[in-house]
């Protein structure tokens, strides 16, 4: 009998989520639009319309370039790339990289100001590549002070109006530049 029981229960489950996303208070767990896509760098893009003319603003770059190389490579846009993280900032200025490449070493957030960023803690030792908003090891000295500034203030300074692809690899922070 239990077997039945579990059945019911089952079938029961289903037909609450068809409803919830025929109302849809529940998202739908399939495929709703194809599009083509490309592995950049680790990160899948719609490449459609991209080209020499395009913009895109690379949010946390922390020693991995591959994605702003590659889609340089491949498109031959500007790519606007952006850490403030102390050894990022030294680590970019050794790197040879494409005329195509800016980086600014400054945080990108929703006001323009200064904010403090604190090292990530890893099996409680900090980390010597990620930081964080969050003072994880309550210690503040450990913190370092960034210039920030929204994203539409970079686009007028850039003399931009539009972005063509936002990537963001900014550890929690993603809410506050949306």
């Amino acid at each position: 009998m239990k077997p039945v029981k579990q059945y019911y229960r089952k079938i029961e489950g289903r037909v609450v989520t068809f409803i919830r996303q025929l109302i849809g208070r529940e998202p739908r767990n399939r495929v709703e639009v194809q599009c083509r896509k490309e592995l950049i760098g680790n990160w899948v893009v719609y490449p459609d319309g991209l080209s020499a003319q395009s913009l895109i603003i690379s949010l946390g770059i922390g020693g991995d370039i591959r994605f702003d190389e590659e889609i340089i490579s491949r498109y031959s846009c500007a790519v606007h790339a952006f850490d403030p993280t102390p050894r990022w900032v030294e680590w970019i200025r050794e790197q040879n990289l494409p005329p195509e490449f800016h980086f600014h070493p400054f945080a990108v957030s929703g006001k323009d100001s200064v904010m403090k960023l604190y090292p990530r803690l890893s099996k409680g030792k900090r980390s010597e590549t990620m930081m964080t908003l969050f003072d994880e090891s309550n210690a503040c000295e450990a913190g370092v002070e960034v210039g920030v500034k929204r994203l539409s203030t970079i686009l007028n300074e850039l003399g931009y109006n539009r972005i063509d692809i936002l990537k963001m690899d900014i550890e929690g922070a993603e809410y506050d530049v949306i």
